[in-house]
């Protein structure tokens, strides 16, 4: 049904235009810069080196690459690729007594924001609860109620720190460097664990265990933070560089926090709102 967005579905008729030119298999290294001004791209493709010049460079190789292209490029901003961070992930799963789960069609069948946003967020972590329609750690093993339980994933939010950040190692090869998750974090999935007992309460729970602590919740951000004071931050409101005031940053490196949702929607919403401003 191709219902999913991808490049190919979504800008097909973009990619047509006879102005457009898209090239693959083309691995950006380095941008040369004069001044304030990016002057050209260089990237590998096929074993050769090449560049291409242009007036307006858009930058979006996700929170990993568009710093380390940047630093690679002797482009480095003090705060360039500090504070890479993530959403802490955890998952959860209640047992209940005589109602059977996992009748819905899709994979999350309901997100709950009883922990999202309050008084709380001064001193830890919000959080976003997924009711996940699958059995992620099998089902239960007493006859006849296999399916009487629910698996909760459980995104918290985080504080970007310094000490996370990207770096190029001599082989100009990008680096994380990750120390740990705030203390803030921490308290947020302690203080969003012990709340999930008050989100479940019309559901007979028979009991509520935790279960693991995700590895990574793959939505790297924040190591190209957004701000209005250059010593603080690397791209402005609009997303463009500050000191490289042709160079416009796009994707979710341009997070100055760690908000607990997902962060697609939120880059698609930057990157159209600073094309606007841009234009």
């Amino acid at each position: 049904m191709d219902a999913k967005f991808t490049f190919e579905n979504g800008f097909r008729r973009l990619a047509a235009q006879p102005t457009v030119e898209i090239l693959t298999e083309a691995e950006v290294t380095h941008l040369d810069a004069t001044g304030d001004t990016v002057r050209a791209v260089r990237y590998r493709q096929g074993g050769q080196e090449r560049s291409v010049r242009g007036e307006l460079i858009v930058l979006g190789a996700n929170a990993i690459h568009s710093p380390a292209i940047l630093l690679r490029s002797g482009l480095d901003h003090p705060f360039t690729g500090l504070g890479i961070n993530e959403q802490v992930g955890y998952s959860a799963e209640a047992f209940i007594d005589g109602i059977d789960n996992f009748d819905g069609g899709t994979l999350t069948t309901s997100l709950n924001y009883m922990q999202y946003d309050g008084e709380f967020r001064k001193t830890g972590g919000g959080a976003l609860v997924y009711f996940e329609n699958r059995w992620l750690y099998g089902l239960r093993t007493e006859y006849g109620r296999w399916r009487q339980l629910v698996p909760l994933t459980v995104a918290v939010e985080d504080m970007p720190k310094d000490a996370n950040r990207i770096t190029v190692d001599a082989d100009g090869m990008p680096r994380v460097l990750y120390a740990s998750v705030s203390e803030y974090a921490q308290r947020g999935v302690e203080r969003s664990f012990a709340g999930l007992e008050r989100i479940l309460a019309p559901l007979p729970v028979e009991s509520l265990n935790f279960v693991r602590m995700h590895p990574t919740e793959s939505h790297i951000q924040g190591s190209l933070r957004m701000g209005r004071d250059p010593s603080s931050s690397v791209v402005d409101a609009r997303q463009i560089h500050h000191r490289l005031r042709n160079l416009v940053v796009v994707g979710s490196a341009v997070f100055p926090t760690c908000p607990p949702a997902n962060p697609s929607l939120t880059v698609a919403a930057l990157s159209l709102r600073s094309a606007d401003l841009i234009a």
